[in-house]
């Protein structure tokens, strides 16, 4: 079953291209799994039934994860079973695997005034240049790419072609590309030619702890925690009421693509090959 579990988290990534982060949540999902089903004395995956899959649904009710974190699991295991099926291993359907119905919450996009006075928002501070550049670019890039705020964290000046205006992310052999809109390349361009160091990184910290880190050749670029940071921030000095993150951008970011009439595969793809069911969310 572990060898099994394995060639499935295999491919998810080399043939779904699934994000790093979610490959590491299913490999855990499935691990618990996995664990759960070798105590009740489950040799193989054929002998997993209906009565199997309701104990594992009430232990991870006894772990006092929340719905949607039992969800996540019950999600990576019928993924699992999709696969075996695919595979043509014996199995129980990933169709007898129920979900816990969880009441939406209506998403709450910020509006055209709130993302406008947002990106003005670091050219209105008392700071030093370099920061004002930088900040400013980070709000325009996860503001016309979507970029989920881990990717921006690990951002490389390599990956940026200023000739064609985009930015590439390369996994394997795939490929996405993501368009800069002009004031992104402007203000990133800008903001390079500050820069006096020579890490790879595309977005880093300027701070006395940064500094020493250039001094002895450190590579490390800012952190999620302070992309998120920046964002609430700025959110605030602008006086947006509204709760503003990074996820907040990549929402409108895909309403924006929705509005324009694209095609569920072409925003799976700007994702970065999210499911479709992420993007159902947003088709209200």
């Amino acid at each position: 079953m572990t060898k099994l579990a394995s060639a499935y988290i295999k491919y998810l990534a080399n043939v779904k291209h699934r994000a790093d982060k979610t490959i590491q949540n299913y490999e855990l999902y499935l691990r618990r799994f996995l664990e759960f089903i070798k105590k009740q004395q489950i040799k193989s995956m054929e002998q997993v039934d209906e009565e199997q899959i309701h104990k594992y649904e009430l232990y991870l009710r006894k772990q006092k994860f929340n719905a949607k974190t039992q969800n996540y699991h019950l999600i990576a295991l019928r993924g699992f079973l999709r696969y075996l099926q695919i595979k043509k291993i014996n199995c129980i359907c990933s169709t007898r695997v129920n979900l816990i119905k969880i009441e939406k919450k209506p998403i709450e996009y910020a509006g055209i005034k709130d993302l406008a006075d947002l990106l003005e928002a670091p050219l209105r501070i008392m700071a030093c240049r370099i920061i004002q550049a930088r900040d400013k670019a980070i709000l325009e890039v996860l503001m016309c790419t979507g970029l989920r705020v881990s990717e921006m964290a690990v951002l490389r000046k390599s990956q940026v072609d200023f000739k064609k205006n985009y930015i590439v992310f390369t996994k394997g052999k795939h490929e996405r590309v993501l368009f800069l809109s002009n004031q992104a390349k402007h203000w990133i361009e800008k903001y390079l030619k500050l820069r006096k160091d020579k890490l790879p990184y595309l977005f880093i910290g300027h701070d006395k702890a940064m500094q020493n880190r250039v001094k002895k050749e450190i590579q490390k670029g800012l952190s999620s925690r302070s992309i998120e940071r920046i964002v609430k921030k700025y959110a605030q000095l602008a006086g947006i009421e509204k709760h503003v993150s990074p996820h907040t951008l990549r929402q409108n970011y895909v309403k924006k693509l929705l509005m324009q009439g694209k095609s569920i595969e072409n925003i799976q793809k700007k994702l970065g090959n999210v499911s479709a069911n992420f993007i159902d969310i947003y088709i209200q």
